[in-house]
């Protein structure tokens, strides 16, 4: 596994991560599908927003 790939879709890098832990886990593709919120693929902590990394 690519440490940057996305951890929802794996096809991606990932760019995103949810408020509150920070977590970088989610390319765009998915991020737009959990905008809204849902659980961390990494470390289960539930989150309403994400925000971009660099």
């Amino acid at each position: 596994m690519v440490d940057d790939q996305c951890l929802a879709c794996k096809n991606n890098t990932a760019t995103y991560s949810p408020v509150g832990c920070d977590h970088i886990v989610y390319c765009s593709s998915c991020a737009m599908k959990l905008a809204t919120g849902g659980k961390c693929k990494q470390c289960g902590q539930m989150f309403a927003q994400l925000k971009k990394r660099n």
